[in-house]
């Protein structure tokens, strides 16, 4: 089969969680005989200037897709494009995450004939944050365009719109006509800048009218089927790259006295790092040391570092954005990693790939995290540090060894994705 596999950014300096999967599962479907072609944006200008429709200058080879503002629904959908599409015929477009890029994409692979299957990797389709949080609180992925635009503009820089994202209606109007310039000045055609205001229709209408839809995680599942009846769907586990699976595990040896306590992600307040800082600050545990790895650039900017990092926190260390062959280093050299997130995520990777080194874990309740925790596992309730602190104290005193439950390849998650494939094919001929 000819697949192409799309996402809003991939290639060097690309490697959160969507762009592991597409990686892994890309590299699995060609070892299991298919022919891949990745389409994806650079939101973060990687990559200077690229023509969409043409492959970047990257190994492996990268299609570039037109990047335009985070708040895109359709994109950019261009004459380049399209004559790549009629030219290359790909049996199936796989798209796991279009923020930036659209769903142009999507729209075109289906007329002209291709199966098209989406990865549920966020709540993109509902939420413009992907996070269905609202003020730090769960959101049930209802509003009207009014409460989400002053959601969404909150966390834009700028005292102005934060100030706004207080307001109501007039408030919300004045926002919308700063996105509107925001967003034709990066990029979006009117049309989409529009669009917005009807998004979450639009976009559910069209997750209706794919070929197949898969969930990682069945907190995913349960929360998107409830507002999308997509004709086939498949809950579909992450596997893991033999990276992974062949590597050396953690030194059972931990050093309970003076811990190393690790978190690896974006430095976003969503993933709950400051209850990390604020919990080991409670216990005064003074050789107690933080080790983390993950981009600043992606979250909220230097002001939330800031936060973390200010007088008086733990001793902190912050590692970067590493290397996925950089990471199983980082995880061994870990006494237990902490996932503290606020929102309802998918299976974070960096748990399974803690349980495939032997890393103990401790992880909020959050649907979707502690789905992947195995049984015997520490979990606390989700925003509380004093429950975080507890079960620090917990694995201290009982001097917890990891809890590890079955880890899969991702041969194993491509195997599965392509029987997905097989199925919908045939019913894709006969419609």
């Amino acid at each position: 089969m000819k697949i192409w596999l799309v996402t809003m950014q991939f290639g060097p300096g690309y490697s959160q969680g969507t762009e592991r999967y597409v990686g892994d599962l890309g590299t699995a479907l060609v070892d299991a005989g298919h022919e891949v072609t990745y389409l994806a944006g650079d939101p973060l200008g990687r990559f200077g200037d690229t023509v969409p429709g043409q492959l970047r200058n990257t190994d492996p080879a990268i299609v570039a897709l037109p990047t335009t503002d985070r708040l895109a629904t359709r994109g950019r959908w261009d004459r380049r494009l399209q004559e790549r599409l009629t030219r290359d015929k790909p049996d199936v477009v796989h798209v796991a995450n279009p923020a930036h890029v659209g769903v142009g994409v999507m729209a075109a692979a289906l007329g002209a004939g291709a199966a098209v299957v989406v990865t549920a990797m966020d709540y993109w389709w509902l939420c413009p944050k992907s996070t269905l949080l609202r003020n730090d609180a769960a959101c049930d992925g209802t509003p009207g365009w009014t409460t989400c635009i002053r959601c969404a503009e909150h966390d834009e820089p700028g005292k102005l719109s934060q100030k706004l994202a207080h307001g109501g209606m007039g408030s919300a109007l004045l926002l919308a006509g700063i996105y509107t310039r925001r967003g034709l000045r990066h990029g979006l055609d009117t049309g989409d800048v529009f669009r917005w205001f009807r998004r979450r229709p639009y976009l559910t209408r069209l997750l209706e009218n794919i070929d197949g839809m898969i969930f990682p995680s069945r907190a995913m599942a349960d929360t998107l089927l409830s507002h999308v009846k997509p004709k086939t769907w498949r809950h579909i586990p992450y596997g893991l790259s033999p990276l992974w699976l062949n590597q050396q595990k953690r030194n059972e040896n931990i050093d309970f006295d003076a811990p190393t306590i690790g978190f690896a992600g974006a430095l976003s307040p969503h993933k709950g790092v400051h209850l990390l800082v604020d919990a080991v600050s409670q216990l005064n545990w003074p050789k107690a040391r933080l080790r983390w790895a993950g981009p600043s650039d992606e979250g909220t900017g230097p002001e939330y570092v800031n936060r973390l990092t200010r007088e008086g926190s733990p001793q902190i260390e912050l590692c970067g954005s590493l290397a996925p062959t950089q990471m199983p280093d980082f995880l061994r050299s870990l006494d237990v990693l902490v996932v503290p997130s606020l929102w309802r995520e998918n299976t974070p990777f960096v748990l399974l790939e803690a349980q495939a080194l032997g890393v103990p874990v401790i992880a909020s309740d959050v649907a979707g995290v502690a789905e992947a925790v195995p049984e015997g596992g520490l979990t606390f309730e989700s925003g509380q540090v004093d429950a975080l602190a507890d079960k620090l104290v917990q694995w201290r005193r009982e001097k917890r060894q990891p809890s590890v439950g079955p880890v899969r390849s991702a041969a194993e998650m491509a195997a599965d994705t392509i029987e997905l494939y097989e199925q919908i094919r045939p019913e894709k001929t006969t419609r």
